[in-house]
């Protein structure tokens, strides 16, 4: 990590803690499958891979310079897609904001 930073600058970080993230994420699945059997639901993990996806796409499109306004259109685009693509149960929404 800090080897490739000077040469590659925050390309490396960026690239570097995406791999770092990968590794542990997989490793935390493989632990979770044999220790209590989880398998993941792969289209799941599929519709959430789109939905980021398109949420990019929407951001890079809309031209935000602020990152405030960028953030707040890939929130409400991605919340949409989320529920949109049945990831998320609306009825789980609803009981989130009765918490609140």
């Amino acid at each position: 990590y800090i080897l490739l930073i000077p040469r590659y600058s925050y390309w490396a970080a960026a690239w570097t803690t995406v791999a770092v993230e990968l590794l542990v994420t997989l490793g935390a699945a493989w632990v979770s499958r044999r220790k209590i059997a989880w398998r993941p639901q792969w289209r799941t993990c599929g519709l959430a891979l789109l939905a980021s996806l398109l949420m990019a796409l929407v951001v890079k499109m809309s031209g935000a310079q602020n990152a405030l306004v960028a953030t707040i259109i890939g929130t409400v685009v991605y919340t949409g897609l989320l529920l949109g693509f049945k990831i998320v149960p609306v009825s789980l929404v609803r009981q989130l904001m009765k918490l609140s």
